[in-house]
């Protein structure tokens, strides 16, 4: 029984190496453009959830 289930996952090894690429793409590329972006402009988003008083 396991080695059937063993054998059958060898179709999906493809798909798993996919998402693990496009897993570490994004978080390396979020990454990259968190450190470029200014820094007030990060303060001020992380700011954002503080300031209920303040109407958009």
């Amino acid at each position: 029984m396991y080695k059937q289930i063993l054998e059958s996952l060898t179709d999906f090894a493809p798909l798993a190496v996919g998402a693990l690429i496009v897993f570490i793409t994004f978080f390396v590329l979020l990454t990259i453009w968190t450190s470029k972006r200014d820094k007030s402009y990060i303060k001020h988003m992380a700011d954002l959830p503080l300031h209920d008083s303040e109407k958009p």
